[in-house]
């Protein structure tokens, strides 16, 4: 996950509506439990994060039709009508067994980690592939401008980077703010989300606190654009990768383009290809 800066106003919306935060930035304050944010209650007509609707791709395309994004994995129907089952080239892809195994590693405990949220376990899936490859222990991705901003804030140089101040980082060495500095894990989150609770960012190596940390980002996302988790997955995966889902008509700034132009189009096909895996394709 690339590096974008805290979000004051979105700190400010979720400390209105839970009592547990954690830092972000594109990746900003967010709620303890994963859907705490949307508690106030978003304005918009669009399902909102509910407890406990984890629903696949087919069960969401059944309640709000087909996605459009090309997220959507087409149903067995569908395919035979195109002539038949996929192609030995696309089993057999490099994408497809990427899926596949992380499906096989990491398929029991992103169900159980998305049982309170509405974000479909294939996107997750999908993020884990573009971050990570699945591997929680690939190294970690230090990101030097933010060490620089972090300790601008830290001495005084600087009022703030996003929501995070000089009395965050009190009493920080420079080694603390590297690893604030730093994205970790499956998902590759940045260790300044830890700050408010006092963690070590080095326990986003662990799988498990990694991906839950995952999901109260993402409810923090779609609460504070409204977005719909069942539809809106390429802008959820630009907010992963920049911090905001689309460029800002108003500031006329570039905030929805990603670092890597191929990271929105991976992540969508990624996306169908766990679908499939999930049905047993």
């Amino acid at each position: 996950m690339a590096a974008a800066p805290p979000l004051s106003n979105l700190a400010d919306e979720v400390k209105q509506n839970s009592d547990q935060v954690a830092p972000g930035d594109g990746k900003h304050y967010l709620p303890s439990p994963a859907d705490a944010a949307l508690k106030g209650g978003a304005t918009r007509a669009t399902p909102t994060l509910k407890r406990g609707a984890v629903r696949t791709m087919g069960e969401r395309d059944a309640q709000h039709g087909p996605v459009t994004t090309g997220a959507a994995s087409p149903g067995r129907n569908e395919r035979e009508t195109r002539g038949g089952p996929q192609s030995p080239n696309h089993i057999q892809s490099p994408d497809a067994k990427l899926m596949r195994t992380i499906h096989a590693r990491w398929g029991v405990a992103l169900t159980a980690v998305c049982q309170y949220s509405s974000v479909p376990v294939e996107f997750i899936a999908a993020l884990i592939a573009n971050e990570s490859g699945g591997d929680p222990t690939g190294p970690p991705r230090f990101e030097k401008n933010v060490f620089a901003k972090l300790k601008a804030v830290r001495d005084g140089r600087l009022n703030h980077y996003g929501s995070i101040v000089k009395h965050d980082l009190a009493g920080c060495k420079d080694a603390d703010v590297r690893d604030f500095a730093t994205s970790w894990g499956l998902t590759q989150i940045m260790g300044y989300h830890l700050l408010a609770w006092g963690q070590d960012p080095r326990d986003l190596l662990e799988p498990k606190f990694n991906l839950e940390i995952c999901t109260r980002l993402l409810a923090g996302f779609c609460q504070r654009y409204q977005l719909d988790p069942y539809l809106e997955f390429e802008e959820m995966l630009r907010c992963w990768n920049t911090g905001h889902p689309y460029d800002d008509p108003k500031t006329k700034c570039v905030e929805g383009r990603t670092h890597d132009p191929n990271y929105v189009p991976n992540g969508l096909r990624r996306m169908a290809l766990y679908a499939e895996c999930s049905a047993g394709l």
